[in-house]
């Protein structure tokens, strides 16, 4: 087991990820994964998995902006 930030995975990849966004939705409207300078950071801790990505938190943290890359992983988590 490898405990990291989607930085320090950067390139790794594991059978198993296991990702927090550590916000609730009443934190900030622009979280770190969503930044325009920083558009692939949730691609980052998503491709990292080989079998399986497991979110872990409160899923109407990322409906707030659908077009931002949280609010796409939403989009794709709630039909799944």
């Amino acid at each position: 087991m490898k405990i990291g930030t989607v930085h320090a995975l950067q390139g790794a990849e594991r059978e198993i990820i296991l990702f927090s966004p550590v916000y609730a939705p009443d934190d900030a409207e622009v979280f770190f994964f969503d930044r325009k300078n920083r558009p692939n950071m949730l691609n980052v801790a998503v491709s990292r998995a080989k079998s399986s990505f497991v979110v872990i938190g409160n899923a109407g943290v990322f409906q707030k902006n659908p077009t931002a890359p949280s609010g796409k992983l939403y989009q794709y988590l709630s039909k799944i």
